[in-house]
């Protein structure tokens, strides 16, 4: 049984499986790159505070450099009002790390969705035209069949391990980042955002 003959004895729900697994690939990807990237800006701004406004000649793309441009441009000149806005960009980070959460649940549904639909064409197939060893064929058909849940569930538990190691590392991050404002930006007050969204 060769690699492609397993994949499509999964039916039509490896379709969405695939699809789930190319875009939990991209937002692991696309996430720890916006990660990495925020986090050595903010090592930068902790060795130079005062030479902030270098990272603004670079278009911004992640939650700090967006905080500084964003800051600028709103005019926030209180602490309160940069902590309400630095929290705003690490809450839009953490939304779109969160699909990753969505993913690990559904992709196990769509593999069990895949398995049940494909025993029940195997069932069918069985009682419309008997075979010479039932048992052999339908062991050989609950096999293939779950080809969907074995699927779903490498998807389902790389997006749950990319969902918990990208979550840690944007709370600290927001820590870090708050950490920063309240030495460099004001002296004191102001509301925490580390766990803003939970």
């Amino acid at each position: 049984m060769d690699f492609i003959h397993l994949l499509r004895s999964g039916g039509l729900a490896m379709i969405p499986i695939a699809l789930a697994s190319v875009m939990t690939l991209a937002l692991i990807i696309e996430n720890t790159i916006a990660l990495s990237r925020a986090r050595k800006h903010l090592q930068w701004l902790w060795q130079f505070p005062e030479r902030k406004d270098q990272l603004l000649i670079q278009k911004p793309n992640d939650v700090v450099t967006l905080y500084l441009s964003e800051a600028l441009h709103a005019g926030c000149k209180t602490l309160e009002d940069r902590l309400r806005l630095a929290g705003e960009l690490v809450f839009s980070q953490e939304r779109r790390i969160s699909w990753l959460g969505t993913i690990a649940s559904i992709a196990p549904l769509l593999g069990l969705l895949g398995t049940v639909s494909g025993m029940i064409a195997i069932f069918f197939r069985i009682a419309s035209a008997p075979p010479q060893n039932p048992l052999t064929d339908l062991s050989r058909g609950i096999s293939e069949a779950l080809v969907a849940t074995a699927a779903g569930l490498v998807v389902a538990i790389i997006a749950a391990l990319g969902n918990h190691k990208l979550m840690n590392g944007n709370d600290e991050l927001a820590a870090d980042l708050e950490a920063w404002l309240r030495e460099h930006e004001a002296p004191k007050g102001g509301q925490t955002f580390a766990h803003q969204a939970k």
